[in-house]
């Protein structure tokens, strides 16, 4: 019996390093993006295995927990792997400017909502209207239709494409400061006009630019 018990004592230490090994608490660690349902799994697993030990072998997984994890309070990790410093709270995203030559009057409310929703949806941080801890500031540079395929001399299939800058800032780590940009598009077919599937067109091809967005600003790559 006692050595069943020190088994379990020793698997519980190994799951539980295992699992905050996995959240990067221990050496680089892996991104976050885990499923919900296997997270839970796993740290269903932990939990129970922790709470049926012995406190002595309690005691000796926090002190391995304080000697390898010291660094958690300033941690950057979330459930959705973003790359925040633990000091931000805020953040601040000022509406697209529409500088293409083609201009769709939604397209820059559209973009800059779904980007508020993003990081309000995936972060803790806070929307503020200025001198937010964090700051995205871009402008949509193109805007145009062209030709994605043809067949017997006339296209069959045209392309939105849209095209954005974007200025990135963080206060708290200058290094992380960059511009960027993106290009995506969605083919439609040529039977169609613009005007009848632009709205749904421009709703999709903004929710990938804003995934973009986010993975080349505070996504942990």
């Amino acid at each position: 019996m006692q050595r069943l018990k020190q088994e379990n004592a020793v698997a519980t230490v190994v799951n539980t390093i295992s699992f905050f090994k996995y959240l990067g608490l221990f050496g680089k660690g892996q991104p976050f993006f885990v499923d919900n349902s296997i997270k839970n799994c796993i740290f269903a697993n932990c939990t129970r295995f922790f709470e049926k030990m012995p406190n002595r072998y309690k005691l000796f997984i926090f002190v391995l927990l304080s000697l390898f994890g010291g660094g958690c309070a300033g941690l950057k990790y979330s459930a959705t792997g973003a790359d925040i410093p633990a000091e931000a709270k805020t953040i601040t995203i000022k509406p697209f400017q529409n500088n293409a030559a083609l201009v769709y009057l939604q397209l820059s409310n559209e973009l800059t909502t779904q980007l508020q929703d993003k990081f309000r949806r995936n972060t803790r941080l806070s929307l503020v209207d200025a001198r937010g801890d964090l700051y995205i500031e871009g402008e949509i540079t193109g805007y145009s239709v062209s030709s994605a395929a043809v067949g017997a001399d006339r296209a069959t299939m045209n392309r939105l494409t849209i095209s954005i800058r974007i200025h990135y800032e963080n206060k708290f780590d200058e290094k992380k400061n960059k511009d960027l940009t993106f290009s995506r598009y969605l083919d439609f077919s040529a039977t169609q006009s613009l005007q009848e599937v632009q709205d749904g067109l421009v709703r999709e091809i903004c929710t990938v630019l804003v995934d973009d967005i986010f993975a080349g600003t505070v996504g942990d790559w």
